[in-house]
């Protein structure tokens, strides 16, 4: 920077530098710059490269920025901006990047942007934008990168969008879009990242969907209200790595070629309906053995997977969660899950499990979160689960477990959440649970035939939400020591 005049201080003691032909890059991104953008960069007519992205600058993106005839590249990424995007903006004609994402930026998007043909990569995600995608936007024919994420756009996915052939990664997730995904986007071959999760979206998801889309990596589908069957064709583009279809309305199986993808990394189908609670509904769980070298997420809870757990469940060497849970499957729990040693998550709630605990799952050492509650499980609550010390949540209420509850839990200094009601368990409340100062969200032990009086070392339970011990046969004073006072 060759020279500066106090145009309007930015942050601490930066001055805007004087307009010059040599100056044609300004970079101060991740300065920690304060204060507002002066009009006075208008000024800098010969700049092409502008980046004020990560500081703390606030208020409008002046209009004066659009006399930046020359300019290629503008981002001013995760600041505080407000007011609306400039128009004018689509006087830079030679603007390939475009990044305003992370900001509080308001007001309808300018149709105008969609003048600026040579556009490669627009970011507005993460603001509060508000109206519709503008059908000019068709226009932008080299666009790559197009995000809308987190903001408030409503309306229709325009028709025109399906222009955009060049498009690698397409983000309109979290907004309040409606409508059907027009047929045209469906054939852009070049998108990598379809991500439209968290709108009101609606209608079925073409047949051939994996062979038009060959180059797809991430499907991001959740939480909207697509129906239909998941099309076999998904199978055939090869470099997917996750696929989030949960908390739709699909039905029908999930396909059992999905596990010739030997790169997935995460299947969400959870929250849909699935599955005919038939003995044939986990027929695609065998097939994903395929690519267990990448596999860390499996969710296909709350659908209607009937039949037992096949226990080549425990081929899925490298999952670290995996939920099942809410189904109507049925049978004992497979030894096999305890082969499953890099698990840190794993729900298996709200099933017809029956039959113990299996003693395998005392391998399950990285284990912190264990949902077994609302099955017909049976036995006692067995010891090795003390040695899983990581645990943090241990759901088993709903079951048939009987006798003691097991004092070697003491060693799982990180519980916050324990859930053993509604079960058949007696004895006494063993003092090592009670002395566990990291139950800080719920310890209920409630609806059972556990006996005794309560020991005072309830007191230590300081910090904890809910304490829940009725419906016992517990007997005895509360003595003052043992009540609760919030810190």
């Amino acid at each position: 920077m060759e020279s500066f005049c106090p145009l309007l201080q930015m942050g601490r003691g930066y001055l805007w530098p004087q307009a010059s032909e040599s100056f044609t890059s300004l970079n101060l991104q991740g300065l920690s710059l304060s204060g507002t953008i002066s009009p006075h960069a208008g000024n800098l007519t010969f700049l092409r490269f502008l980046s004020l992205g990560d500081n703390r600058f606030h208020g409008e993106i002046p209009r004066e920025v659009g006399h930046l005839f020359r300019l290629r590249y503008l981002n001013l990424t995760n600041n505080q901006l407000n007011g609306e995007v400039p128009g004018n903006i689509s006087n830079f004609s030679e603007l390939r990047v475009v990044s305003l994402k992370n900001n509080n930026i308001v007001g309808n998007i300018p149709a105008e942007l969609g003048f600026l043909k040579k556009l490669v990569i627009l970011h507005l995600g993460k603001n509060n934008l508000t109206g519709e995608i503008p059908h000019s936007f068709g226009n932008l024919s080299s666009l790559k990168e197009f995000s809308l994420i987190y903001n408030h756009l409503q309306g229709k996915i325009p028709t025109e969008l399906g222009h955009l052939t060049s498009l690698t990664s397409l983000g309109l997730g979290s907004n309040n879009l409606s409508g059907s995904i027009p047929p045209t986007i469906y054939n852009i071959s070049t998108i990598s990242y379809f991500g439209i999760t968290y709108n009101q979206l609606s209608g079925s998801l073409p047949a051939n969907i994996g062979l038009t889309l060959p180059k797809l990596q991430l499907l991001l589908l959740a939480q909207n209200g697509f129906f239909g069957t998941i099309p076999e064709s998904l199978a055939n583009a090869s470099q997917l790595q996750l696929i989030d279809i949960s908390n739709n309305s699909f039905t029908g199986q999930v396909p059992a070629n999905l596990g010739n993808i030997k790169g997935l990394q995460q299947l969400h189908v959870e929250f849909n309906f699935l599955g005919s609670n038939t003995s044939q509904d986990l027929s695609f769980v065998p097939s994903l053995a395929n690519c267990r070298s990448n596999l860390q997420q499996l969710y296909f809870d709350g659908n209607n997977f009937g039949g037992v757990l096949p226990s080549s469940i425990g081929n899925l060497s490298n999952l670290v969660q995996l939920g099942l849970g809410r189904n109507p499957i049925s049978g004992t729990i497979p030894e096999e899950v305890g082969n499953l040693v890099k698990l840190f998550r794993l729900d298996m709630d709200g099933n017809l499990f029956s039959g113990s605990i299996p003693v395998s799952f005392g391998k399950l050492q990285k284990l912190e979160r264990l949902t077994l509650n609302q099955n017909l499980l049976s036995g006692e609550i067995p010891f090795f689960l003390g040695n899983i010390t990581k645990l943090y949540w241990l759901q088993l209420e709903g079951n048939k477990f009987q006798g003691n509850i097991t004092p070697s839990l003491g060693n799982c200094q990180n519980l916050r959440f324990l859930d053993f009601s509604r079960n058949k368990l007696t004895g006494i409340i063993p003092n090592q649970i009670l002395g566990l100062s990291s139950l800080s969200e719920t310890l209920n032990l409630s609806q059972n035939s556990l006996t005794g009086p309560l020991p005072s070392e309830v007191g230590n339970l300081r910090s904890i939400n809910a304490l829940d011990v009725s419906e016992n046969k517990l007997y005895g004073e509360i003595l003052r020591q043992s009540v609760i006072v919030p810190g």
